[in-house]
């Protein structure tokens, strides 16, 4: 199962995010993210036609960071509901996190 992580945003504001990731909790081993790719959405709901993408990048000197940036144009369109951030290994998809996201309207340059 993914760890839970939910995101409290601010619409239309710029959000950025690193993560890192190890095998063992005491956090000496870490994953090799070596060939991976990482991909995080936001939707209204599982499956939803509304998405709003999260970029993400994999770096870092461990080569175990994901390096995640909501850009403030994909968060002024951001729906209520859920999220989760996916790392394509050699072996397949793994889900590494996933949560709720909960949108406060912004005031300023609103429309």
């Amino acid at each position: 199962m993914p760890g839970t992580y939910d995101l409290n945003l601010y619409r239309g504001d710029t959000y950025g995010w690193k993560f890192v990731l190890w095998q063992d909790t005491n956090k000496t081993i870490p994953v090799d993210l070596t060939g991976c790719t990482a991909k995080a959405e936001i939707r209204d709901k599982s499956g939803g036609s509304k998405i709003c993408p999260i970029e993400c990048t994999i770096n870092g000197t461990n080569n175990n960071e994901i390096d995640a940036v909501l850009l403030a144009a994909d968060c002024a369109g951001a729906p209520n509901g859920g999220w989760d951030l996916q790392v394509t290994f050699p072996t397949g998809v793994r889900t590494i996190l996933a949560g709720k996201v909960k949108i406060t309207d912004d005031y300023t340059d609103s429309s």
